[in-house]
């Protein structure tokens, strides 16, 4: 069993830093008791919250300014200096609004974060896009950015300084310079390619130097800069500093019952949790200007065909959301509130760190990264046609093809809190589950027990569990005529020969070859459901790899299909281990028969690039001399590796 306490992981090397925050956490929580409310932080956002109720700013967000000056009254640091709110009765009402969404003290985290986990989601109208190809889904992208007049939020597990990186970046330049504040979160495991985040330093510095002015509610200019600030999802580098934080922050909650403050999660920081998000969104705080992206993609050449579509470029999707306003006299939570309330959750996690500008950076300058950044920008554009055909391909993705549904956002955001991660699906932490009322699992769940007819599943890493095994057996077994059908890699097309010989091993035997449960006696206790699961994998024996013409590339997406409740689930998570019990994860909850019918169509194209499992074809690809090396290995030994990963308990590094 693998303890992920980072305290615990460091034992040994930390003693004397230990000892050293523990004696200065105690000084701090003495100077609680000399603590005075704040006047000055009461009346900080009467304006903004006034305004709001009068305009087209998302309802919700009032509570944001609110939850903001209740936090500032418990920052420590702030209160013990006596330092002013940086709200003023001079303020331009936007600036406050702007100010409430910055990266805080660790005591303001905790208060936002806390409410949040606990309240559940609420299904919201939006218009929905399905976006399976790949290069049209960087056009929208490139384009919504375009579109935004005050706010940038931006999360990806994986960001590559690649073609579609640095023109990703160069759109964000564009938008910083035209007044748009921007927040940018990225795991640190995920860009480690991209150290030292030149690129990612160069916009800190083009937005301190050459941001444009920031537009209030009526589109005047504020006379303030945008910024960009752009957050490290729990840092490698930043391991042995988070680590003495943790312990600093458990010290000080022994101290909460005599002060009285609130007590914060001590486990802030663990290199084993990762955030695995994608998420764009535009304007999230205006009902009808808000944009969305959720889905598969990362940014890379290879999520998107860059420069062009091959046999590398991953088999993936997503979804582009667009707000849809209240009717008059409606105060309801709209889109882009709850992909913002998601959002949020992950970018104050304690345990991250805000990138600045580097010293080497300070003296020599980042022209030369601006530079790429621009040139990188011009060449993608060329690739995809915006630099002829703009407006024509812009009046495509967002003037047409939309349907209006309904959207409910779901998390795994309670696996950054979990104290001990089990290797078996059975042990995980439902006191942490229960904290986080819009739990993915247990909504997914609550669907499939609702679901009358078909499921398809659609994952490249997929792992059942022992219970997932058992939910979905009980489900077919209440009637002969449902199905559960399956879309996951290959060995052929696998990028992750480990995870491929969990999903050979576990999901083909526990579900195909099902023989259902029989008495010493003959007398059957449970029927075989084998005959109602099909589970297909992708790549066929005509591929290039194996000597043939066709290209199949890697599938990347992640979906679920409910057929009766004409429901689609589409995100990140992709049901293996570390999804659902490390990582954070997103998904959007759609609710519509016109997105289930689109989707329905992308799986039929999914179909016909795949074979059956356990069928001719597939042991032929296996076989194969054509087989590269290294995956005829695997081929040869699965159950010999799934039996060392299990022993050697490595199922949290696939």
């Amino acid at each position: 069993m693998i303890n992920s306490h980072a305290i615990q992981k460091h034992r040994g090397i930390f003693s004397l830093s230990r000892r050293l925050t523990g004696s200065f956490a105690l000084l701090l929580i003495t100077a609680f008791s000399f603590f005075a409310s704040s006047a000055q932080a009461q009346n900080a956002c009467t304006d903004f919250l006034s305004l709001g109720r009068s305009s087209n700013i998302d309802p919700s967000y009032q509570e944001t300014i609110s939850s903001w000056k209740s936090a500032w009254q418990r920052n420590a640091w702030l209160r013990l200096t006596g330092a002013r709110s940086p709200h003023t009765e001079g303020d331009i009402q936007i600036e406050n609004f702007l100010k409430a969404r910055e990266f805080r003290s660790w005591f303001e985290t905790h208060n936002r974060m806390k409410e949040r986990l606990a309240t559940d989601s609420e299904k919201v109208s939006a218009q929905i896009k399905l976006l399976p190809d790949p290069q049209a889904a960087l056009q929208a992208k490139l384009l919504a950015m375009r579109e935004a007049k005050h706010t940038i939020d931006v999360a990806y597990y994986i960001f590559r300084n690649d073609h579609s990186g640095l023109a990703f970046l160069n759109e964000i330049r564009a938008a910083l310079k035209r007044g748009v504040t921007v927040r940018f979160l990225v795991d640190s495991t995920g860009t480690f390619g991209m150290s030292p985040h030149s690129e990612l330093r160069a916009l800190i510095d083009f937005a301190a130097r050459e941001g444009g002015q920031i537009l209030d509610l009526n589109g005047d200019a504020t006379g303030k800069r945008a910024s960009v600030e752009i957050v490290l999802f729990n840092p490698i580098s930043s391991t042995i500093t988070n680590a003495v934080r943790n312990l600093a922050r458990w010290v000080m909650n022994q101290g909460a019952p005599i002060f009285g403050y609130e007590k914060v999660d001590p486990l802030a920081h663990s290199l084993n949790r990762r955030t695995h998000d994608k998420i764009l969104l535009i304007d999230g705080a205006f009902e009808e200007r808000a944009i969305a992206f959720m889905g598969g993609r990362n940014i890379g050449d290879e999520y998107y065909g860059m420069p062009e579509i091959n046999g590398h470029t991953y088999v993936d999707f997503e979804v582009m959301m667009k707000g849809v306003a209240n009717k008059p006299g409606e105060e309801r939570s709209t889109l882009g509130a709850q992909v913002t309330e998601y959002f949020d959750t992950v970018y104050y996690h304690l345990g991250n760190k805000v990138l600045t500008r580097s010293i080497l950076g300070l003296v020599s300058g980042y022209k030369k990264q601006l530079t790429n950044l621009e040139e990188a920008g011009l060449q993608t554009e060329s690739y995809l046609k915006l630099d002829k055909d703009a407006e024509a391909i812009r009046d495509e993705l967002f003037e047409s093809g939309w349907s209006d549904q309904k959207v409910e956002i779901a998390t795994t955001f309670h696996n950054l809190f979990k104290e001990k991660a089990s290797n078996r699906f059975e042990k995980r932490d439902h006191r942490s589950e229960l904290r986080n009322a819009r739990a993915l699992v247990a909504k997914v769940e609550q669907l499939i027990a609702k679901e009358q007819q078909e499921i398809t599943i659609v994952s490249p890493y997929l792992w059942l569990s022992e219970k997932q095994v058992r939910l979905l057996k009980s489900w077919l077994l209440k009637d002969p005529k449902r199905k559960l059908t399956i879309y996951t890699n290959s060995l052929l097309t696998t990028d992750n020969m480990l995870a491929q010989i969990l999903v050979d091993n576990v999901l083909g035997p526990s579900m195909m070859l099902d023989q259902g449960l029989s008495k010493p006696d003959g007398r059957i206790v449970r029927r075989s459901v084998s005959d109602q699961v099909k589970i297909y994998q992708h790549g066929r024996k005509d591929s290039r790899e194996l000597g043939g013409e066709a290209e199949y590339g890697l599938l990347h997406a992640k979906g679920i299909w409910l057929k009766s409740l004409e429901t689609v689930v589409i995100g990140t998570y992709n049901n293996d281990p570390r999804s659902l019990l490390l990582n954070t994860e997103g998904a959007a909850i759609i609710q519509g028969r016109e997105l289930s019918q689109r989707f329905a169509v992308e799986i039929e194209r999914i179909h016909s690039h795949s074979h059956l499992w356990g069928s001719d074809e597939y042991h032929q690809i296996r076989a194969s001399e054509q087989l590269p090396s290294n995956k005829k290995l695997f081929a040869e030994h699965s159950q010999r590796f799934y039996r060392w990963v299990m022993r050697l308990n490595l199922w949290w590094i696939l």
